[in-house]
């Protein structure tokens, strides 16, 4: 009982851990690998080999490298958070230029609204072909 109770303190006082796992599974979420019904199976597997490791920590004796692998671990999903952010900002940008500015006049020319009738008449010969696969 004793070994367990020193595991659980051990996953328990980790922060870099849970962090850098959470940013891993958002990032393959993003990428399209992780589907969103099978992040928490992820999670869940993730932290069971945080409790296998911290028990051969425990067992080998070397309970000393934890807390600076911590440390690297809380650094690491920083970075992936960050790359995450900017990658998100630059596909909410994108579809807001596609469905939202597209054709909107502006003081000059601008082939903006060339692309808009452009994309306009691909939406009807999609929705015309889709309508003719429904007859």
């Amino acid at each position: 009982m004793e070994f367990l109770n020193a595991v659980l303190t051990l996953v328990a006082g980790l922060v870099g851990f849970p962090a850098a796992l959470a940013a891993v599974i958002n990032l393959l979420k993003y990428f399209g690998v992780l589907s969103d019904g099978s992040a928490p199976v992820a999670s869940m597997v993730g932290h069971l080999v945080a409790y296998v490791g911290a028990a051969i920590l425990v067992l080998t004796g070397r309970i000393d490298i934890l807390p600076g692998l911590d440390v690297q671990l809380s650094a690491v999903a920083q970075l992936l958070l960050a790359v995450l952010a900017f990658l998100s900002s630059l596909k909410v940008a994108r579809s807001f230029h596609r469905h939202v500015l597209i054709g909107t006049p502006v003081v000059g020319f601008s082939y903006g609204y060339e692309a808009y009738k452009n994309y306009v008449a691909e939406l009807e010969i999609e929705m015309d072909a889709g309508e003719e696969e429904e007859s």
